[in-house]
């Protein structure tokens, strides 16, 4: 029995096309990877430039407990924040820390209501919160040790706050 094996023309041809075929499809996968982790880094970029731009300050902070830091009573969180960079921003809670490790985060309200609360390059805004969630261990500035607010969308425009025994009313 003759075995026949594909001609040397034929297997060539072969080899070379599905060599052809496979560098097509690993290009296509690469051109696209490459396009999207251009966009992906290109739209990164314009956001931190666009960060840069932003920065805010904490005036002030006052904290209101209504002579009572039980549940259920009124408690009232004011904190006035100035937008000292040349960009807007967006402001929608304030983080509280205590000094034994507590966290407590409200949301911020403007005069008008509104949360998150905007803030155009230059203004000074009162932001509020009122809860009636127990404010023992957050009522004094003894046992708070920093209060936190940042913009929304970039994080790294924020301050923090070291609160003394005035910001404190009625607890």
């Amino acid at each position: 029995m003759k075995r026949k094996g594909i001609s040397p023309l034929i297997s060539a041809t072969l080899l070379i096309a599905m060599s052809v075929t496979i560098s097509l499809l690993v290009g296509g996968w690469a051109s696209q990877f490459v396009r999207q982790k251009t966009q992906q880094i290109s739209e990164k970029t314009t956001t931190q430039l666009d960060c840069s731009f932003a920065n805010l300050y904490i005036k002030s902070f006052t904290f209101d407990c209504n002579s009572n830091c039980g549940a259920g009573t009124q408690h009232n969180v004011t904190v006035e924040v100035s937008n000292i960079g040349q960009k807007d921003i967006s402001i929608e809670k304030i983080v509280i820390l205590n000094t034994t490790g507590g966290i407590l985060t409200l949301t911020l309200e403007d005069s008008n209501g509104n949360s998150p609360a905007n803030l155009s390059s230059g203004d000074i805004k009162s932001l509020t919160n009122s809860s009636t969630l127990s404010c023992i261990g957050f009522n004094s500035s003894t046992k708070i040790e920093k209060v936190y607010i940042s913009d929304i969308s970039c994080p790294d425009a924020r301050d923090e706050y070291d609160p003394v025994s005035s910001d404190f009313v009625n607890c």
